[in-house]
């Protein structure tokens, strides 16, 4: 089973619309077609923005808790320097290579611009449904 990281956009859009690109690729991981890996400095992440007041219609805590039950927590690798244009999207490419992900999904410009650092392929969420025939 490949693992894949997700990034905190498509975790929030996965939360707001039920049938979003986004939900299906958590489905495919609730399906265990894929193996989600998280890091400690991604939860953190989820839960901060999940918390957001532009967000407060909506409850995260039950994907929240769902992801903390079933995915593979690991520690990141260390980067050395910055790879992304947005240094706080390194925490998922650190993500993937210290868990071997073959993938990120992810609909951040930022990371999808870099298209496949270190191997990785990096991919919206659209992209990877279409992949994979979700």
């Amino acid at each position: 089973m490949d693992s894949i990281v997700i990034d905190t956009n498509v975790f929030i859009s996965a939360g707001w619309s039920a049938h979003s690109h986004a939900r299906k690729v958590f489905a495919a991981v609730a399906r265990r077609r894929f193996r989600l890996t998280v890091s400690a400095e991604i939860l953190a992440e989820y839960k901060d923005v999940s918390q957001r007041p532009q967000f407060a219609g909506k409850n995260y805590s039950g994907l929240m808790s769902w992801i903390q039950r079933y995915a593979v927590v690991v520690s990141g690798t260390p980067l050395g320097k910055q790879h992304s244009r947005d240094i706080a999207d390194d925490i998922f490419l650190a993500c993937a290579l210290g868990a071997g992900a073959k993938t990120i999904v992810s609909d951040d410009q930022d990371l999808l611009c870099l298209r496949k650092p270190f191997g990785v392929s990096i991919v919206s969420a659209a992209e990877f449904i279409a992949t994979y025939g979700l």
